[in-house]
């Protein structure tokens, strides 16, 4: 599993690297609720969410589901992440406890293909943010590179884009400076 919540005693704060991608950091779910509450190295757990990969789910989604509420229990969301890329169920998506499903970014980039027909891949898109509202779950599309992409998903319902559209990774000092208004020392 990965997910944004940095776990202190298993990485360095200065380390450069994990500046730059502090989003997808490995650990162990299997951590004590006591210890990983001590460790997490940020302050409001309402600005992260804990990604959880499609495939998971299908491994035993009782397990996960679990492991889900002890996630929830410390204030953190839970986005199930790469959606339509491997075996998607139904009757999985509605066992999860998931609060956000981010549909792969292959939805969008599929609708380009000219060997796919087009508004089959609408229809299943469309209909899919439907279920997902019925069942209080957000949605994100990944993969959103164009204006027509982000017309799309307006128009399919889906709460949220991400992509290239809206802006392209940034280093933490950038992010910092832009989006906080802290400049660096």
């Amino acid at each position: 599993m990965y997910c944004g919540v940095v776990i202190g005693s298993e990485l360095a704060e200065e380390d450069p690297d994990v500046q730059k991608s502090m989003t997808h950091v490995r650990f162990a779910l299997d951590t004590a609720r006591t210890t990983l509450k001590n460790n997490i190295w940020f302050y409001d757990t309402e600005l992260h969410e804990t990604e959880i990969l499609e495939g998971l789910a299908a491994e035993n989604a009782g397990v996960l589901n679990e492991k889900i509420l002890r996630l929830k229990e410390l204030g953190l969301r839970i986005s199930m992440d790469d959606f339509g890329s491997g075996y998607s169920s139904l009757n999985t998506l509605a066992g999860l406890k998931i609060d956000e499903l981010k549909f792969d970014r292959d939805f969008l980039l599929r609708l380009d293909d000219k060997e796919v027909d087009r508004s089959r891949q609408l229809v299943i898109m469309n209909e899919i943010v439907e279920l997902t509202k019925k069942l209080n779950i957000r949605t994100v599309a990944e993969g959103v590179e164009t204006k027509e992409h982000e017309e799309l998903i307006r128009a399919s319902g889906c709460g949220y884009g991400q992509g290239y559209y809206y802006g392209r990774p940034v280093s933490a000092e950038v992010f910092s400076e832009k989006y906080l208004g802290q400049k660096s020392a």
